[in-house]
């Protein structure tokens, strides 16, 4: 069997906001991971 196979669960990996530098990349390069409104629905 060929072909690929991707299995998607949703799960919590972000708590409040989590922030990254892109060494290498011009020009300076931010990330930001920002838990969504969801997790206020869920109780959290």
């Amino acid at each position: 069997m060929t072909g690929c196979y991707v299995l998607v669960f949703r799960s919590q990996t972000t708590k409040g906001i989590w922030m990254a530098r892109c060494a290498g990349i011009e020009p300076c390069t931010i990330v930001m991971d920002l838990e969504g409104t969801d997790g206020r629905e869920r109780g959290e």
